[in-house]
């Protein structure tokens, strides 16, 4: 569709192409009169100086202005120069050699560009002062009126949204003189106007009569033969190489012979800023044949009165927000061919009288709220070529008499609604599918034999869905097939062999389904693959030791089940790789050589196995990298300065692995960082201070390593750090005041470490603490600040196994969320407190605690 209409207004442009080409003509023309005219005036200038310097020095006032010199006693006479008025039109001439005149007075007297327009309009006369009346000048205060309603755009928008509105004879003469700003548009578009109706009123010429350019407006059946165009006729011609207007091929410069003429009723503004409710009016159009109004901002409801126009093919609403029904009476307009709403906010069922739309090959309804179930009148539109549902609130059984009638169907897009039942098996009769989408709905049983009659098929989606029972054989005859996705239904049952058919399958995604068994050995010979999932299964063994071999494109990997052995060994042989996804499986080994090598590797997920290796030598370093997750590995060795060169991680989890070694400094360039977890490993020394730079972070875990020296200040940089825990280290020192900076802080675990001195007063300020706060088993002293009675959302309290002395602070019980709570092993004395969570808490809560 989009290219008949581009087709015709190419036949529009190229039928308006000479009119434009004679006003460039004209403006050049008239830029080499103004030429001569400043060098006659130049040389008039010259011989003036040469005269007066024979004559008295007394100066002469002229009919010009004057230029005083420097010293203003004698000073240069400006030559006298004829007077220029601006020249008066009053509509009964040619426009052209008026606005001509008006562009040498402009010139000669400087006038500014924004003081044109109005001194223009104010030497308008007779007829022509009526014509500010006509069409532009309200058209103008309509569109002032939206614009003020639209709020501020830029001036190239305006002018742009400005011409789009205007009649089409207008809008093509005004953007063939590029306008600069509105005001110049709006100017010009009355001077063109103006153009306009001097022409029709002069008598037609009946010599070198030449063919109408392509038009709204009707022409004579008495002077004129008129025939209309389909779009499938005017694609004809383009295709032919055929004018628009006779039989003759089209090149530039074709002058069309007098067969016939086309007559075009289309209204096409689409991609505007219209705003309001679609006036009834417009069904007053009734001879319209295309109307096309998508993606502007139209709302309300559509008209009813549709029916009026019983010549509309092409209806296009979409991209709008349209609200209510979809009129019934769309189901009159019997010679409609596309219907597209799609991207409203229409709320009502599918009107059945739709169903007399016989003539659709195009009907678009996603993206509404539409609900109820397809109507069964729809099985009349045996013409549909693409269907588009999707995206509703649809519902009941898809029946299998709309099915069976549906065979000339390319494309049939019912996903994201409520369909429930199962799939008729009569889809087997839509032998020209390309394209079956019905991911997320409920729909159940299982996937019907039939569905392998279906040979063009490009792209199956029935994902999101109750279906069960094991994929067909016959669904892997589709060797045409490009996008295969079943994931997330309950398929049980095996990959055949057969699988290696689909030589031409570039997705295949089969993910939290119950399939099983080992991946069938053929899965190598699909060279096409880009994407491959199958995690969340119940698949096992190993995998096939070509995988990848043969597919150089291979970019995305998605293995998690109870996988063994060691990953394929050209598992990226065409370096495309940029995801894998391997986790919670029992791969041993060494990684493959040839990830060392993919630099377009961006997330990675190697966790849960039993992979070996150094760290560094077994992964390399990548600057695309932004998400890696090691844990729960054996990896060895150390961590090396080049982790800091992967600049784009946001995600970097090595923890519960046999990482040794320091902490390097460099990772303190990660600046995108936003969890690092490098705990339960066999790290050593310091914390270092550069960390303090990752200004991103919102996790950090070192925890149980053998990390010693003090807790860096610049940890309280980290201002937008949730989740600390450095426990079960051997770090020293005061606790630094600056980490009460870290306001976000949700959880701090510092326990099992040699912290001492006292608890900072400070602490009580982070009022976001929640799940955890842990100094236990520390060497810290002093008493327990009241200010921690403010942490009213933290739910577990550890301050065990201290020095601390003095009370338990009455201000505790104000901690309302807490759960847990331990003060054991301290010297603490005195009563109590008398709030819940201490009168119910168990006596080893208070244990070792001699004075309480």
């Amino acid at each position: 569709m989009a290219e008949d209409r581009v087709d015709r207004l190419e036949g529009e442009v190229n039928n308006l192409t000479s009119m434009v080409s004679e006003q460039q003509k004209m403006m050049k023309e008239i830029q080499e009169m103004l030429a001569a005219m400043h060098t006659r005036f130049d040389n008039l200038s010259s011989n003036h100086s040469s005269e007066s310097s024979h004559k008295r020095g007394e100066g002469e006032r002229s009919s010009g202005r004057f230029n005083s010199g420097p010293s203003g006693s004698h000073g240069a006479v400006i030559p006298r120069v004829t007077k220029l008025d601006f020249p008066c039109f009053n509509g009964n001439e040619d426009p052209t050699s008026w606005i001509c005149r008006a562009e040498q007075f402009f010139e000669f007297q400087n006038i500014v560009e924004k003081e044109k327009i109005s001194l223009a309009a104010y030497h308008l006369e007779g007829e022509a002062q009526l014509w500010q009346m006509g069409f532009v000048r309200e058209y103008q205060s309509q569109f002032e009126r939206l614009l003020s309603r639209v709020g501020k755009l830029p001036p190239a928008q305006q002018v742009g949204c400005f011409i789009s509105g205007l009649k089409e004879h207008l809008r093509i003469d005004v953007q063939a003189l590029k306008p600069a700003s509105l005001s110049a548009a709006v100017g010009l578009a009355r001077l063109c106007e103006a153009k306009s109706q001097f022409q029709h009123q002069q008598p037609p010429s009946k010599e070198n009569e030449e063919p109408l350019p392509l038009s709204l407006s009707k022409v004579s059946p008495t002077t004129k033969t008129i025939k209309k165009l389909t779009p499938t006729e005017l694609k004809e011609r383009r295709d032919k190489g055929l004018c628009f207007n006779c039989d003759e091929k089209f090149a530039p410069g074709h002058q069309c012979k007098k067969l016939f003429f086309i007559e075009v009723f289309v209204i096409y503004w689409d991609n505007n800023l219209f705003l309001g409710p679609l006036s009834s009016n417009i069904s007053k159009l009734s001879k319209l044949v295309e109307l096309c109004l998508g993606n502007n901002n139209f709302f309300g409801p559509i008209p009813g009165e549709m029916d009026l126009m019983s010549d509309l093919q092409i209806l296009e609403l979409y991209n709008n927000s349209f609200q209510g029904m979809i009129p019934s009476s769309i189901g009159q307009l019997r010679e409609l061919q596309s219907l597209d709403l799609r991207k409203n906010a229409l709320n009502s069922t599918i009107p059945s009288e739709l169903g007399l739309c016989t003539n659709l090959t195009y009907l678009a309804l996603a993206v509404n709220n539409l609900a109820g179930p397809l109507p069964l009148s729809l099985s009349h539109l045996t013409k549909l070529t693409e269907l588009g549902l999707s995206d509703n609130s649809l519902s009941g059984d898809i029946s299998p008499n709309l099915i069976a009638n549906w065979t000339e169907l390319v494309s049939l897009e019912l996903q994201n609604n409520q369909f429930s039942g199962k799939i008729p098996s009569e889809i087997g009769l839509l032998t020209k599918l390309s394209y079956l989408l019905m991911f997320n709905n409920t729909l159940s049983g299982s996937i019907p034999l039939e569905i392998g009659n279906l040979k063009d098929l490009f792209a199956l989606d029935l994902s999101g869905n109750q279906l069960s029972g094991p994929i067909p054989l016959t669904l892997w005859n589709l060797t045409n097939l490009q996008v295969l996705q079943l994931f997330f239904n309950n398929l049980s049952g095996i990959l055949p062999p057969e699988i290696g058919k689909m030589k031409s399958l570039v997705t295949l995604d089969l993910n939290t389904n119950r399939l099983y068994g080992q991946l069938p050995e053929t899965i190598s010979q699909l060279n096409s693959l880009q994407s491959f999932s199958v995690f969340t299964n119940n698949f096992s063994g190993g995998i096939p030791t070509d995988f990848g071999k043969y597919s150089p494109d291979l970019s995305y990997v998605s293995f998690s089940n109870n996988f063994s052995g060691e990953l394929p060994s050209e598992l990226c042989s065409g370096f495309a790789l940029e995801d894998l996804t391997v986790n919670n499986n029992s791969f041993t080994g060494s990684l493959p050589v040839c990830l060392r090598n993919c630099s377009k590797l961006h997330r990675v997920r190697l966790d849960g196995n039993e992979f070996t290796g150094n760290i560094t030598e077994a992964f390399g370093v990548r600057q695309n990298l932004n998400f890696l997750t090691l844990m729960d590995n054996q990896f060895v060795g150390h961590l090396s300065s080049t982790w800091g060169e992967c600049r784009n991680l946001t995600n970097l989890q090595m923890d519960r692995n046999r990482i040794s070694g320091k902490i390097p400094v460099e990772l303190g360039k990660l600046t995108k960082l936003q969890i690092l977890t490098l705990d339960s490993n066999k790290l050593s020394g310091e914390i270092p201070t550069e960390l303090g730079n990752i200004g991103m972070l919102y996790k950090l875990n070192f925890s149980k390593n053998h990390l010693t020296g003090q807790n860096p200040r610049s940890v309280g940089n980290l201002s937008k750090l949730q989740h600390l825990d450095l426990s079960e280290n051997s770090l020293t020192g005061n606790m630094p005041i600056e980490l009460c900076n870290c306001y976000g802080l949700l959880s701090l675990n510092l326990n099992h470490n040699k912290i001492s001195g006292e608890i900072p007063l400070e602490l009580g300020y982070l009022r976001s603490l929640q799940y955890m706060l842990d100094l236990s088993s520390n060497s810290l002293s002093g008493t327990i600040p009241q200010n921690l009675g403010k942490l009213m959302r933290v739910e577990y309290l550890n301050i065990s196994h201290k020095h601390l002395s003095g009370r338990i602070p009455e201000t505790l019980s104000s901690m309302v969320s807490l759960g847990s709570i331990d003060f054991s092993y301290n010297n603490l004395m005195g009563p109590i407190p008398t709030g819940n969570i201490f009168q119910q808490a168990p006596a080893k809560a208070f244990v070792g605690n001699s004075g309480l």
